[in-house]
Parts: C-alpha cells; sequence; structure tokens
C-alpha cells in the first residue's frame, strides 16, 4: 500500500484529540501526496471494530462504517474548505487578481437572499488573501458572484465534485452538485456552493481537488495500492 505508518499513526491521533476537543461526533483524515495522487494515511473515526460486529449492526452511527469507508463513502457540506476552490477558479479566470480588494459590510444580496459571515460581523477592507484569513463568507460569495455561472460549474466538474474520483477501494460515493442546467438551480446555488453550502462531497474528492491547487492545476486520481 502507499500508506506511510508513521504519518498514519500520527493522523490517528491527531483525529483523536481533534473529536475530544471539539467533542464532535466523527471525523476523517487524509493525507494525499498532491504531486502523484498517492494516499499517504487514511483515517476516520469512529472505524471499524471486527471484535464488535453484532453490536456495531445496532448502532447507525457504527453501522455506517461497518461495510464502507467513510472517507470515500459519506459525503457532507465541505463548508469553508471550498472557499480555496472558488478563489483558485476565480484566479485562473482572471475575474480578480491577487491584489484585487472589495469593503465587507457584513451583508452579500443574491438575488434577494442575504448571506451573513459565520460571526455575524463585517471585516471592512480585505484583499483576497484577508477573505481566506477572515473566512469571509461575504467576501467570497462577491468574488464567486463575478464568476461566469457555467465556466463556474464546469470547473467543479473537473475538479471531480458530482462523482467517483475512481480510487481503488470498494463503496465510493459520488457526491452531489446542483448545477445551472438542472431544474431549479439559481445565483442562490452558487453563492451558496461558493463557501461550501448546498453541495455535498467525499472527503477524498476534496482532497484530490485541493491537491490539484497544490500541484499547479493537475487533478489526479487518488490509489492507495501501490503494487
Amino acid at each position: 500500500l502507499t500508506l506511510d505508518l508513521n504519518i498514519q499513526y500520527m493522523a490517528e491521533r491527531f483525529l483523536t484529540e481533534a473529536i475530544a476537543s471539539a467533542n464532535a461526533r466523527r471525523g476523517d483524515i487524509i493525507v494525499l501526496d498532491p504531486r502523484t495522487g498517492a494516499i499517504l494515511a487514511m483515517v476516520s473515526y469512529p472505524s471499524f471494530d471486527p471484535t464488535r460486529i453484532a453490536e456495531c449492526t445496532e448502532d447507525p452511527e457504527c453501522a455506517q462504517v461497518l461495510y464502507r469507508t467513510p472517507s470515500i463513502g459519506l459525503h457532507y457540506e465541505p463548508g469553508s474548505t471550498m472557499k480555496i476552490l472558488t478563489m483558485a477558479i476565480a484566479l485562473e479566470e482572471h475575474v480578480v487578481t491577487p491584489e484585487w480588494s472589495f469593503e465587507c459590510t457584513g451583508l452579500a444580496n443574491v438575488n434577494g437572499i442575504y448571506f451573513r459571515n459565520w460571526d455575524g460581523g463585517s471585516h471592512g477592507y480585505e484583499t483576497l488573501g484577508d477573505i481566506l484569513v477572515h473566512s469571509c463568507n461575504v467576501g467570497i460569495v462577491t468574488v464567486g458572484q463575478m464568476i461566469n455561472s457555467d465556466v463556474y460549474y464546469n470547473y467543479l466538474d473537473r475538479l471531480g465534485f458530482g462523482r467517483q474520483t475512481g480510487v481503488d477501494l470498494e463503496g465510493e460515493a459520488p457526491g452531489f452538485v446542483r448545477n445551472t442546467q438542472m431544474e431549479g438551480w439559481t445565483l442562490v446555488d452558487q453563492a451558496a456552493n461558493s463557501f461550501g453550502q448546498a453541495i455535498d462531497v467525499t472527503p477524498i474528492q476534496l482532497a484530490s481537488a485541493v491537491a490539484a491547487v497544490a500541484n499547479g492545476g493537475e487533478v489526479l486520481k487518488p490509489y492507495i495500492v501501490q503494487a
């Protein structure tokens, strides 16, 4: 396998600590080599315990991980991690430059729907970097609305959202993206998607997409079997 035992051990330790610190129900860590797509660590909590099969089938939380790998088989709203990708698309399409700035008032109006920041506040004048530092919803919605809708969803498709990555493990889920060709889509969807709401992704999809940002734009198929 491609797994690095030292990285796998650290990932398990950090995930256990994070779950306890946040009092979370579950979590996943994937460490992916952005140059190759090799999975160096993959950890989920709760994880499968072969000594508790009978007990696990009675517990919905445990049953979710009994017959699937949560990192590839369960999907969720990725939240602010999507800001990385919306920002990358905007830069790639030259609708903004790294020097671009705007004034965050704490509200963004899209078709009569108001989007607010996670803390309910405003951030004043921000650069692109400030938007990420402050995790500014209003900022990324503003940037996202500058991208042509068909172009934006074409990028999401090319980054691998809404379909399987092809990772060499069983039970991969495709996630779900409502794009401009689907009934009911509006600009509000694009605004929400720009900061990771109203879109379902798997952890492996997100890791693969962000790896493409890290390696200069090449989307690689993640894999775990080395030889």
